[in-house]
């Protein structure tokens, strides 16, 4: 019976030193040093996104765009799906550029307004790479 835990030992420590495949390296855009172009129309691109995206985007009121800040993003699957995506970006890539808060009341499906809601544009040169709202999981910097 010693002979088969030994045995059943040294196999769970052998599967331990499997081959751990190692994932690619990140396709950068911009870099620490680089952040692209800085935002000067930013309640332009905030009205475009707007406009847009919103479900009814003539009843939104109180709109109030913050500060572009700088920021990086990392593409996972559900980004490159974004509807606003300029560029093609690769699954794994990592953008720098800027976050620009803003914060808007809408009506929902329903007819009603939601209360003014935090919305974070990402931008690099002048460009909508994607919009996470305060449901999303996206770290402020």
């Amino acid at each position: 019976m010693r002979p088969f835990f030994c045995i059943l030992a040294a196999a769970a420590l052998l599967c331990g030193c499997a081959a751990v495949q190692k994932s690619p390296p990140p396709f950068i855009v911009g870099s620490p040093q680089d952040y692209g172009q800085f935002p000067t129309n930013s309640e332009h691109l905030v009205k475009l996104y707007i406009k847009a995206f919103f479900r009814d985007p003539d009843s939104t009121r109180d709109v109030n765009v913050g500060e572009p800040r700088k920021d990086f993003l990392n593409v996972h699957t559900a980004v490159a799906d974004a509807y606003f995506l300029v560029h093609s970006y690769p699954n794994n890539a990592q953008i720098y550029g800027y976050r620009i808060p803003f914060w808007a009341n809408s009506k929902n499906g329903f007819g009603g307004y939601t209360g003014s809601q935090v919305h974070y544009l990402f931008v690099r040169d002048n460009d909508i790479i994607d919009c996470l709202d305060s449901d999303s999981t996206y770290i402020i910097r």
